[in-house]
């Protein structure tokens, strides 16, 4: 009877519940970009695939020096906020944020216009630097939506958060697979994406007043307003050490494959590429939902007191080793067979 009652109080802890519902969209979403890049390389042949791979290695490069840590830091400094109900704090963060993401635009766009001159150097391909603006451009959609993503996983709407990621997953993949078919190739993809980034972009325009109003948030008027306020140069201070843990983690496949692009056939990469995502599937599914959910959990639960914040993690990491060991194990036995 304890056993089952302690099953029923692990199933019934909200952190659990909010994880699964992360974890079902986190099956989709993962399973959709493996199809992807099934789908992709059948249509566009391995060569095709080859400079797909190229573009987001080039891409992926590049972008780990408009990577400011706004995302992360967003995530930690706005859930602790909103944990004290410190509302002052929640405005200064999400300026942050909006200052942040200007700096960062500003350099995509610099990308951008420089990428077909700095591909022409690096692989004496000037088409791939033309195919990276697309990719460019996607990202500069980005960030309304990544804030508004934000938002909804600090309060607690996971459900609709699952929903409106997933939904803009399937139309992305929608579009790019339909340009693809119409013989558009790697340019289609891209463009299918950006399309899928602008559609999403509209829709957190429109999502997130009633959201602003209903917990107190900054309007996206006042985002925009940014002040001499020495709170969001601590944040900035911050977020820089944050983005420079989360590039030393991407090192490692993003340049690999980017130094492994200038060195072999675009064939190759793609295959490389290929391989990693199969590899990176047991990780995919098992850790991304816990750990998203508790930068945001943990900052919060800070807010109530070092005793409560103990308890908190001892059973963030008890749950965490339950979920993470029945998901690999079950790993263990679909990858084979994948």
């Amino acid at each position: 009877m304890s056993m089952k009652k302690s099953i029923h109080a692990f199933v019934r802890t909200p952190f659990v519940k909010h994880v699964a519902t992360l974890q079902a969209g986190r099956f989709f979403s993962v399973g959709c970009g493996f199809l992807s890049s099934i789908i992709y390389a059948r249509y566009l042949g391995i060569s095709g695939f080859g400079q797909y791979a190229v573009v987001l290695a080039f891409v992926g490069t590049m972008g780990m020096f408009t990577n400011l840590g706004q995302q992360a830091a967003l995530t930690t400094f706005l859930a602790e906020s909103y944990g004290r109900k410190d509302y002052k704090k929640m405005h200064s963060v999400c300026r942050y944020y909006a200052s942040c993401s200007l700096i960062a635009a500003m350099l995509l766009i610099i990308f951008a216009v420089l990428s077909p001159f700095f591909t022409s150097w690096i692989y004496s391909d000037e088409i791939i630097g033309k195919l990276a603006i697309l990719v460019f451009a996607s990202s500069l959609l980005e960030f309304p939506f990544s804030y508004v993503s934000i938002v909804l996983q600090v309060t607690r709407k996971i459900r609709i958060l699952t929903i409106i990621e997933n939904a803009k997953i399937v139309l992305q993949l929608g579009l790019s697979v339909l340009f693809l078919i119409l013989g558009y190739g790697v340019a289609g993809i891209l463009f299918g994406s950006l399309l899928g980034a602008f559609a999403f972009l509209c829709i957190a325009l429109i999502i997130y007043p009633k959201i602003q109003r209903e917990h107190k948030l900054p309007t996206w008027r006042e985002m925009s307003q940014i002040r001499n306020d020495k709170e969001i140069w601590k944040y900035w201070k911050d977020g820089f050490w944050i983005a420079l843990d989360k590039n030393i983690g991407n090192l490692y496949p993003t340049v690999f494959l980017f130094i492994l692009s200038i060195s072999t056939s675009e064939a190759i990469v793609g295959l490389v590429r290929l391989a990693f995502k199969l590899a990176s599937l047991p990780t995919a599914f098992s850790l991304s939902s816990i750990s998203r959910l508790s930068s945001s959990v943990l900052p919060e639960v800070a807010g109530r007191g070092t005793e409560v914040l103990k308890k908190s993690v001892k059973k963030l990491v008890i749950y965490s080793i339950e979920i993470h060991s029945l998901l690999t194990l079950g790993a263990i036995s679909c990858v084979p067979i994948v």
